[in-house]
C-alpha cells in the first residue's frame, strides 16, 4: 500500500473510491479479492485516522459498544461468521478490548475493536491480490469530479487530480443539520458543537460542566457514556422531540416472525396498523422488526412517492427509535446516569438560544403543551440524525456535482437518485456508466442502507458490476434522456416515468398510458403510481386498462387509484365491467362504485353476493354498506352467514349503521369474527346482546374479550361490573384490563369503584392511565349528581 499521484493511476482500467469507511474499504477489498485481470485501485480518505474505519468504527473509547452482536458483524455476506470466528481467534490477544470473559454470537464487542478487524480484512486481501492487481492509498479531499471523455478527473483539495475509469462515491454519513430556531447567531458560538465526532476532542470541556444535547437516540448516549467513564461530574440535560430513548437490544425468540410479503399494504396508514394487528397477536415487536428487515427494500420500492413522505414526516422517528436498539452494557450505563439525576430527558423542541460570556440560557417549548423552559448551560451539542438532504449539505464534492447536474436528489429527498445497481442517475435521467454509490446515499431509493448488513451486500454486488463493466458485461446504456417507452435499461425507463410527475397532465398522461404497455413491472408500477397523482377521464381509462395487467402489484395498485379517481360520469364503464370473466377487474370495479353510492349499483351488488370469488362478495358488500339503503338489509343479514370470514365480517360492519347488531355471530368459529360482531353490539347499544357479551369474556382469544368488555361500557348496565372487575384483576393480557377498566368508568357506578381502586397499582402504566380516568369518570357522575 503506497501513496500515489495522478500520473499512477492513467492506465487501464482504474477505479477511484472516495471515502474509505466501511462501505469503500470493502468495496476496495472485493475488487483485490474478484479482479482477475489488471487493475488499478485508488482509494481516497480525508482523514488518515479514519482508513478503514470511517467514524464509527475509528473511536477509542471502550465504552462504545456494537449495537449488533458479534454473529451478524461480518463484513462479508457469504461468510456470517467471520468477525465472530476473527474475535474468538484472537481472544488472548484482545482481553481488554472485551466486555466479558465470553465470546458469543451475542456478545457486543466494542467498536475500536471491529475497526482492527476491518483493516485486518483490507490487509489481507491487499496481500492476497493477483498480479497486476493494484491498490494506492491518497489522503486528501474530494472537492469535485469532472468528467473529460471517458475518464474522471478527481479534483483534490491539495490541488493534485487524479483519473479513473469509474468513480465509487462512499460518502457515509454527514453531520446533523442545525435545529432550527428564530436566531441561528448561537451557531457560530464556541460553545456549540455541530458535529460531536469532529476531530479536536470531546465537545464537553470541563469536568464540572452542564452540557445540553440535542438528540435522545445512539449519538447521544455514545457521548454520554464516553463522558461518563471519564468521571464526567456535570449535568446532562438531553432533549428531543418525543423524548424517547433507544430501547434494549434482547435475545429474539425461539421461534421466529412468519410473515406473508405478498400481502402487506401500500399506503403508510395500513402499513402501520398491520404492524399493530401483528402485534396483537403476541408477535414480540423485535422479532417483528427483524422479520420484516430483510424485505425493507422491496416493501419501500413498494410504496407511492406521497406514501414515503408521508412515512419520513410522521413516522421515521418511531421507526428509527425501535429500529436503533442499545446494547445491554450500555442501557445500564445510561439508566444508572438517568437514576443519579445526573441526566434528565426533555421532550420537547429548542427554540431559542440567548448566550452571555458566563454560559447559555435555552428555551425549550415542552411537547404537548405551550409551557417552556430555560436551562442554563455551559455546552450545547448536537447529537440528532445526519443530514439526509443532499441539497442543504456545505460539502464541496456534493455541491458542485448536484449544482452541473451529474447527480440528483432522489424523489424523497433523502438521498441521491440512483438506479438499482447503485449507478448514479443525473438531471437528464441518465444513468450514468462511471459514477457509482452505496450506503447511505441509497436510504431514500431503499431506505435500510446505512447498517453493515446492507452495506455488505452493496459492496460485494457493486464490485462485481465494476468488474464486469470492464470486461465488456456490462448492459448498454442510453446516453439520451429517456422517456417511458424508450429501449434499453429498465432502471432508466422507470425513472422517466417518475419525472413525468413533475409534468403538466396533457403530456403526462399519454406517455404513462404508452408505459402501461412495458414490458418490465417495475415501469408498468411506477407508471401507474404516477397516474395516480393526476385527474380526470383519461386517466380513469388508464386506469381501468392497467386492473387487467397481468401482474398482482400492478393491478393493485390501479384498483387502489381506481377507488379514488372515479366519479358519476364513469358508473357505466364499471358496471360494465361487473360482468368481466376476471374476478380481480369485477372486485375492483366493485371498489370504485363504493364511494360514489350510487342507486344505480344496488342490483348490481347484491346480485355478486353470489359470485364465486370471496374478493368479489366482499366488496359487494362494502357497496351495500355505502348506499345505507333498507332494500339492502335482507342481504346484509344473509351475507353475515357467508362461507368466507372476509364477508362476513364486511357484512357485520356494513349492517351496523342500519342500527342492526350482529349479536349471534359471537358463537361464529372465526375469532376476528366473533371481535367484529362483539363490537357491533356496543356500536348499536343492543341491550338484547348484554349476556352474549358476557360469555365473550371468556372468550379464548384476548382480542374478543377486549371489544366485548368495551361493549359492555357502552350498554352501560351494572350487572357487569363483577365481571368486568375480574378481567381488570385478573386477566394477563394488559389490552383486557385497560378495556375493562375504561368500561367500568363508562358505566359510572359506584360498585366499580372497588375493582379500580384495586388496580390503581397495575404493572402497565397504560392500564393505570386508564383506571384513573375511570375513576374520576366515576367521581364526576357522583358529582353530577349531587348537584
Amino acid at each position: 500500500m503506497t501513496a500515489t499521484t495522478s500520473a499512477r493511476v492513467q492506465s487501464e482500467g482504474t477505479i477511484a473510491i472516495v471515502g474509505a469507511g466501511f462501505a469503500g474499504t470493502m468495496v476496495g477489498v472485493h475488487l483485490l479479492k474478484r479482479a482477475s485481470s489488471p487493475l488499478r485501485i485508488t482509494l481516497i480518505e480525508r482523514y488518515p485516522e479514519q482508513f478503514c474505519r470511517g467514524v464509527a468504527y475509528s473511536t477509542r473509547e471502550r465504552c462504545h459498544l456494537l449495537n449488533v452482536g458479534a454473529g451478524n458483524m461480518s463484513a462479508f455476506p457469504d461468510y456470517p461468521d467471520d468477525f465472530l470466528q476473527w474475535a474468538l481467534d484472537r481472544k488472548q490477544r484482545l482481553a481488554d478490548f472485551l466486555p466479558g470473559d465470553e465470546i458469543s454470537p451475542h456478545t457486543f464487542l466494542t467498536r475500536h475493536l471491529y475497526g482492527e478487524y476491518l483493516h485486518g480484512v483490507f490487509e489481507q486481501a491487499l496481500g492476497g491480490a493477483r498480479p497486476g492487481v493494484e491498490l494506492a492509498v491518497v489522503y486528501d479531499e474530494v472537492i469535485d469530479i469532472v468528467a473529460d471523455d471517458a475518464m474522471q478527473n478527481i479534483e483534490l483539495r491539495s490541488g493534485n487530480t487524479i483519473q479513473a475509469h469509474r468513480v465509487v462515491l462512499a460518502l457515509g454519513n454527514f453531520p446533523p443539520p442545525d435545529p432550527s430556531v428564530a436566531d441561528d447567531a448561537f451557531y457560530q458560538s464556541a460553545r456549540y458543537c455541530r458535529n460531536p465526532w469532529s476531530k479536536g476532542g470531546s465537545p464537553v470541556v470541563g469536568r464540572d460542566e452542564t452540557c445540553l444535547m440535542i438528540g435522545s437516540g445512539l449519538t447521544m448516549v455514545d457521548l454520554a457514556i464516553a463522558l461518563r467513564e471519564r468521571d464526567f461530574r456535570g449535568r446532562i440535560h438531553v432533549v428531543s422531540r418525543h423524548g424517547w430513548l433507544p430501547p434494549v437490544q434482547q435475545p429474539g425468540p425461539e421461534s421466529p416472525c412468519r410473515i406473508d410479503f405478498d400481502e402487506l399494504p401500500r399506503t403508510v396508514r395500513s402499513l402501520l396498523r398491520w404492524f399493530r394487528a401483528q402485534l396483537r397477536t403476541g408477535q414480540d415487536w423485535r422479532s417483528l422488526i427483524s422479520a420484516v428487515r430483510p424485505r425493507t427494500a422491496s416493501t419501500w420500492s413498494a410504496l407511492p412517492v406521497q406514501e414515503k413522505r408521508r412515512f419520513i414526516r410522521h413516522l421515521r422517528t418511531l421507526w428509527d427509535n425501535h429500529r436503533h436498539q442499545l446494547a445491554p452494557v450500555a442501557a445500564e450505563k445510561l439508566r444508572a446516569m438517568i437514576a443519579s439525576d445526573q441526566l434528565t430527558v426533555h421532550a420537547g423542541r429548542v427554540e431559542r438560544f440567548v448566550e452571555d460570556e458566563h454560559g447559555v440560557d435555552v428555551t425549550i417549548r415542552l411537547r404537548g403543551s405551550n409551557e417552556r423552559k430555560i436551562l442554563r448551560v455551559d455546552r450545547v451539542v448536537n447529537c440528532t440524525g445526519s443530514e439526509c438532504d443532499y441539497r442543504k449539505l456545505r460539502e464541496p464534492l456534493v455541491e458542485n456535482l448536484i449544482r452541473r447536474g451529474r447527480v440528483i436528489p432522489d424523489a424523497v429527498a433523502f438521498g441521491l437518485a440512483v438506479s438499482p445497481d447503485g449507478a448514479l442517475i443525473d438531471a437528464e435521467g441518465r444513468v450514468s456508466d462511471s459514477l457509482f454509490t452505496l450506503g447511505p446515499p441509497r436510504k431514500g431509493t431503499l431506505w435500510e442502507t446505512t447498517a453493515v448488513p446492507e452495506i455488505r451486500v452493496q459492496a460485494q454486488q457493486l464490485a462485481e458490476r465494476l468488474l464486469a463493466s470492464f470486461e465488456g458485461k456490462s448492459d448498454e446504456r442510453s446516453s439520451e434522456a429517456a422517456s417511458p417507452v424508450a429501449r434499453g435499461d429498465a432502471g432508466v425507463r422507470r425513472l422517466a416515468v417518475l419525472r413525468l410527475a413533475e409534468c403538466e397532465e396533457e403530456e403526462a398522461v399519454p406517455e404513462l398510458t404508452k408505459a402501461l404497455s412495458d414490458s418490465d413491472r417495475d415501469v408498468r408500477l411506477e407508471a401507474v403510481r404516477v397516474l395516480a397523482e393526476f385527474d380526470g377521464p383519461p386517466v380513469v381509462a388508464s386506469l381501468l386498462v392497467a386492473i387487467e395487467d397481468p401482474d398482482d402489484a400492478v393491478r393493485g395498485a390501479a384498483a387502489d387509484a381506481l377507488a379514488e379517481k372515479c366519479d358519476e360520469s364513469d358508473q357505466f364503464e364499471l358496471l360494465n365491467r361487473l360482468d368481466h370473466s376476471d374476478a380481480f377487474v369485477r372486485a375492483a370495479a366493485l371498489r370504485a362504485l363504493k364511494p360514489l353510492k350510487l342507486p344505480a349499483a344496488l342490483k348490481p351488488a347484491i346480485a355478486a353476493l353470489q359470485d364465486d370469488h370471496v374478493g368479489v362478495r366482499r366488496e359487494a358488500v362494502g357497496v351495500l354498506g355505502y348506499l345505507q339503503s333498507e332494500a339492502a338489509v335482507p342481504a346484509l343479514k344473509d351475507a353475515v352467514h357467508d362461507a368466507h370470514s372476509e364477508v362476513r365480517r364486511a357484512a357485520i360492519k356494513a349492517l351496523i349503521p342500519h342500527g342492526i347488531a350482529s349479536r349471534d355471530s359471537l358463537k361464529d368459529a372465526d375469532w376476528q369474527v366473533r371481535q367484529d360482531a362483539a363490537e357491533s353490539v356496543g356500536k348499536v347499544k343492543d341491550r338484547h346482546g348484554f349476556d352474549a357479551l358476557l360469555a365473550a369474556l371468556e372468550d379464548d382469544h384476548w382480542q374478543v374479550r377486549q371489544k366485548a368488555a368495551w361493549s359492555l361500557g357502552q350498554l352501560g348496565d351494572p350487572r357487569a361490573i363483577p365481571v368486568l372487575g375480574s378481567q381488570l384483576l385478573s386477566h394477563p393480557e394488559s389490552n383486557v384490563r385497560k378495556e375493562a377498566a375504561a368500561a367500568l368508568g363508562a358505566i359510572g357506578h359506584a360498585d366499580g369503584e372497588i375493582y379500580l381502586q384495586k388496580a390503581s397499582a397495575d404493572c402497565d402504566a397504560d392500564v393505570r392511565k386508564s383506571v384513573r380516568l375511570a375513576l374520576q369518570m366515576i367521581g364526576k357522575g357522583f358529582a353530577a349528581r349531587d348537584c
